[in-house]
């Protein structure tokens, strides 16, 4: 079913119409974040077959082709769909699934600023806490919610922090990475949002299986190294897909191998991020 808020403009009035032109322009202006395309020229071309966007050196085109396609200059093709209504054809926003559309300005600063301040954050946890862990004493009071941590809940604490400043790393490399090749979609945010908390839950996970199985239930904090289960679970929150494979063959030497299910997702296949 297609939705009138998809419609974007109709082929056949595209020339003589400028309200249709105007369409055209907003959503190459806001859906796509093309800035070039005020007062663009647009024209067809090949016969009726494809239209032609132009100003200056940047060009699009978008051909009827079975489906509509839009072609930039630069090589970057989105899909759209061309639909026949009472004797015109309409082209509409390609509905292929949630997110798919790219992610315009506000979208980018918001993001930009989740990540930059949650880092902050993690950091100046970190750098508050971390010192009473390794001294073993209360050089700084450390409480939340009105409850004082001992050090053992502040080792936990400080891994969990750096869990999620490792999966911060990941979100903002994936970040700057779409972002200059022009290739971040809205389909992202929730991995840039959910990043953090996968860092942390891994990076603790981890903490109790070596504190578990690596040193004996009598030792203490000063016994172990807070900067090293700190450094462990950075890695582990910046390299997250790797930790999953590796817990996955831990799992599989002291537990039985589960059989595959019939829907489920090859380990190791997450598309670049």
């Amino acid at each position: 079913m297609v939705r009138k808020t998809d419609f974007i403009f109709n082929w056949d009035n595209i020339e003589k119409s400028e309200s249709e032109k105007k369409n055209l322009r907003k959503f190459l202006s806001d859906e796509l974040n093309i800035d070039w395309v005020d007062n663009a020229d647009i024209k067809k071309i090949d016969n009726g077959m494809s239209i032609e966007i132009s100003k200056e050196e940047d060009t699009a085109k978008i051909i009827i082709d079975k489906k509509a396609v839009l072609r930039f200059n630069d090589g970057r093709t989105y899909s759209l769909m061309a639909k026949e209504e009472n004797g015109n054809i309409n082209i509409y926003k390609e509905a292929d699934g949630i997110g798919h559309s790219p992610m315009g300005l506000t979208g980018i600063l918001l993001t930009a600023l989740y990540i930059i301040v949650l880092s902050l954050v993690l950091l100046a946890g970190i750098i508050l806490i971390l010192p009473t862990v390794t001294t073993g004493t209360d050089l700084k009071t450390v409480s939340i919610l009105g409850f004082d941590l001992s050090i053992e809940a502040r080792l936990v604490l400080i891994v969990a922090l750096s869990g999620a400043l490792g999966g911060l790393v990941h979100s903002l490399r994936s970040f700057y990475w779409y972002l200059g090749n022009r290739e971040l979609v809205w389909s992202w945010v929730g991995m840039y949002l959910l990043m953090p908390f996968v860092g942390t839950t891994l990076g603790v996970v981890f903490y109790l299986i070596i504190r578990g199985g690596f040193f004996s239930p009598q030792a203490t904090v000063e016994q172990t190294s807070p900067f090293g289960f700190a450094a462990m679970a950075a890695l582990v929150g910046l390299f997250s897909e790797q930790a999953v494979l590796k817990l996955q063959k831990v799992a599989e030497t002291v537990l039985t191998e589960a059989s595959e299910g019939k829907n489920s997702k090859p380990q190791g296949t997450q598309k670049k991020g």
